[in-house]
């Protein structure tokens, strides 16, 4: 409790204009005011009753506290506003803070008490009226004071609590902006700001857990987007070598596309020529049939020829005989017969020939007899292997046939195929193109996350943070 220094006290004193003479004044009229002061109190404490807030406020307090204002009274009365009196006095004005005693309502109890008063000076000084003016105005000096001065210490508390409520938010405010959350008041305020050192702390408490909230979500922001950031480049680097795997699949595929085009070409090509060959394959079993034929012509004329040749062989041996019998019928005939027998021996000679001759020729019918038989056979044996290759060539046009088509239908297949591996190259192109977008958007959300963090690591989190994050992770 603080005591209002002497020089205040003179200089209040001098500023209210309270003398000697004011003393006098109140010590004179103390006996008058003692002998009325418990009806004075009796209806200011009746007065009080009449409102609730004031009614509650002073509760069942009444006989000590006019004991109490009694006493200080007796101290005011006296005149010289000594120490005892100041403390007195500061001692009220700090109930009056501590009971929630409004300056507005002391204030207004001190009217209602200085009204009592007044009419009490009328009532002492009726016969003597130059006293009640002085009179009344030292009342008035000395309980416009007394209330200053309650009202004072009553002001100087609230500053006090206001100070000390100020310097502690202050305070906090200044830990909580340089970062620390964990920041609470804890010294002991006035009642009026309770409920402020109560909001406050929870007001911080919250922020406290916001934050903690904020930095584990940052933490946790800042791992995800690191690991997104390393998933997105390791994406990249797998989706490039894909497309580049893809395009190489992309042209090597083209190229088998094209080669299978061609050998497709190649087998309908293919497919002609075996057809040509077999239309040379049936016309050269023509032909050996014709051959055949006409060496079974030729075969059956050189029988023919054959029998004729034995008629001529069977003239030259009966005009041999005919030659031999004239020569014997011209040796009969002597010198006669001469001519005639040198006739016949030509003639004999001439059938010799032609026996000699028709048995040449009987031998190289025969001779010419066997070698067509024999190309007869040999002609029959190269139709039998045309016949053969004509099959082949029917069963070979055939498979070429199928080639043909199974390769037609794989060159429309590699097609088909090369088109979607095509657009398949593109999608990859896309992708790989959205994953370098992905990647630059993790990089970036990356970085943005740990210049979260750095912000968030200026706050000092309270040491249940931990806690809570731990069991949050």
């Amino acid at each position: 409790m603080s005591v209002t220094p002497d020089f205040d006290r003179n200089e209040r004193l001098r500023f209210a204009g309270i003398g000697p003479d004011v003393a006098d004044r109140l010590q004179a009229f103390w006996p008058h005011v003692e002998r009325a002061l418990p009806r004075i109190l009796d209806d200011f404490y009746q007065h009080l009753a009449s409102v609730p807030r004031l009614s509650q406020i002073v509760g069942t307090q009444h006989t000590r506290l006019k004991a109490a204002q009694s006493s200080h009274w007796a101290l005011l009365f006296k005149g010289t506003f000594e120490c005892a009196y100041m403390q007195n006095i500061t001692r009220i004005g700090l109930a009056h803070k501590k009971i929630g005693l409004e300056p507005r309502w002391y204030a207004a109890a001190y009217q209602i008490i200085l009204n009592d008063l007044i009419a009490l000076v009328f009532r002492t000084y009726w016969y003597k009226p130059w006293n009640i003016r002085p009179t009344i105005k030292a009342l008035n000096q000395a309980l416009i004071l007394d209330m200053e001065m309650a009202i004072s210490s009553y002001l100087d508390e609230t500053m006090a609590d206001i100070n000390t409520c100020v310097d502690e938010v202050a305070g906090a405010l200044e830990k909580l902006a340089g970062g620390q959350t964990n920041v609470r008041i804890n010294a002991t305020l006035g009642k009026d700001f309770a409920k402020l050192k109560d909001d406050f702390n929870t007001a911080v408490a919250r922020l406290d857990e916001t934050i903690t909230g904020v930095i584990g979500g940052a933490r946790q922001i800042a791992h995800g987007s690191a690991q997104i950031d390393e998933a997105s480049k390791d994406l990249s680097q797998r989706t490039e070598r894909q497309a580049a795997a893809l395009e190489e699949t992309a042209a090597a595929l083209e190229e088998i596309t094209a080669t299978t085009q061609r050998t497709a070409e190649n087998a309908g090509h293919a497919t002609k020529v075996v057809g040509a060959a077999k239309a040379d394959a049936e016309l050269g079993g023509q032909v050996v049939d014709t051959a055949i034929s006409a060496m079974d012509q030729i075969a059956q004329s050189s029988r023919q020829i054959n029998d004729i040749i034995g008629v001529i062989d069977e003239i030259a041996f009966q005009t041999n005989l005919l030659a031999l019998n004239a020569g014997v019928e011209a040796a009969r005939a002597g010198e006669a017969g001469k001519g005639f027998a040198v006739v016949a021996a030509e003639v004999r000679a001439l059938a010799q020939r032609s026996g000699e001759a028709s048995k040449e020729i009987r031998k190289l019918i025969n001779t010419s007899s066997e070698q067509v038989e024999a190309g007869v056979r040999h002609v029959g044996e190269t139709g039998t292997a045309l016949k053969r290759i004509v099959e082949r060539v029917v069963e070979i046009n055939s498979l070429v046939g199928e080639i043909a088509a199974a390769s037609q239908q794989q060159s429309t297949g590699l097609k088909e195929v090369n088109s979607a591996v095509a657009q398949l190259d593109q999608v990859t192109q896309q992708n790989a193109a959205m994953v370098e977008e992905a990647t630059a958007a993790a990089n970036t959300l990356s970085q943005e996350a740990q210049r979260l963090r750095q912000s968030t690591d200026f706050f000092a989190q309270s040491p249940a943070a931990p806690l809570r994050q731990r069991s949050a992770a």
